[in-house]
Order: C-alpha cells, then sequence, then structure tokens
C-alpha cells in the first residue's frame, strides 16, 4: 500500500506542477485518478473491489471525465462517490487516518489474500531478491 500511495502522491504532484509551467506552451496536463474501474487488469488483481464504499466505472466513463477535465483543470477524480470518498481523504480524515482506513478497505477487498492484504504480496517478497542483493553498499539486518 505505501508504494501505492507514495507513487499516486508522486504522479499527482507531477502532473500539476507540470500543468503551471507547461501552460505558457499551450500544452495542458491532466491527473486522472479513477476509482474502480472495470478492465481485465481489475479482474485480475484477485481483489473484490465491490467489498468497498466505491462506485464502479467503465472505461468509457472514466474517460469522458478525463477529456471533460482537459484544459480546465490539473486533476479530476471521476465520479460522484469517488470524488466525495476523495475529498474525505484528502480534507476531512488526518493523513494517518486516512492511510489506516484505505488499508482496511483493501484488506477486506483482498479475496486472495482471505481479507490480508500483506499475504496477497508474500509470493513477491519470497521469490524476491532482498535489498542487499540489489545493492551491494545496503547491508543485511
Amino acid at each position: 500500500m505505501a508504494n501505492y500511495a507514495a507513487s499516486k502522491a508522486y504522479v499527482l504532484h507531477l502532473a500539476e506542477a507540470l500543468n503551471i509551467e507547461l501552460a505558457q506552451h499551450g500544452v495542458d496536463v491532466l491527473a486522472l485518478s479513477p476509482g474502480p474501474t472495470r478492465t481485465p487488469m481489475t479482474d485480475a488483481e484477485g481483489m473484490d473491489f465491490d467489498a468497498v464504499p466505491m462506485a464502479w466505472m467503465t472505461p468509457a466513463a472514466v474517460s469522458m471525465a478525463g477529456l471533460e477535465a482537459l484544459g480546465q483543470r490539473a486533476s479530476v477524480i471521476p465520479g460522484v462517490l469517488n470524488n466525495v470518498m476523495g475529498s474525505l481523504f484528502k480534507r476531512a480524515l488526518t493523513r494517518r487516518a486516512g492511510s489506516a482506513m484505505f488499508g482496511t478497505m483493501m484488506g477486506k477487498a483482498s479475496v486472495a489474500g482471505g481479507g490480508d492484504l500483506a499475504a496477497l504480496h508474500e509470493p513477491e517478497r519470497a521469490a524476491g531478491p532482498t535489498l542487499s542483493a540489489l545493492h551491494p553498499a545496503v547491508k543485511s539486518a
């Protein structure tokens, strides 16, 4: 979850900054932040997103929301319920509370992990190289 949150925050802030920097050249940049969207990728995730209080969207609806927002703002969250949830996480909750709530929701959606989000990543951890193997300057603890 930490990697997902960090990469999402990075992309959002990068898009917002690029939108400002490139506006003088007539270039619009938009960060499109959809909630659960029915695609082959989400079907293969091993997650039951119906278990979380977010509305599923179709790729066509997500694309339309992005096209409508392009040139109007730097970021968009398609869907009314997804927008409410996004505002709740940004404005009504502390970052810690929002992270805990998001982790709980994703844990409930975890099918392959039996409700345990961390269990979804166990095979990756077991099969993947250690940090010290990736970079010789890093010592194993």
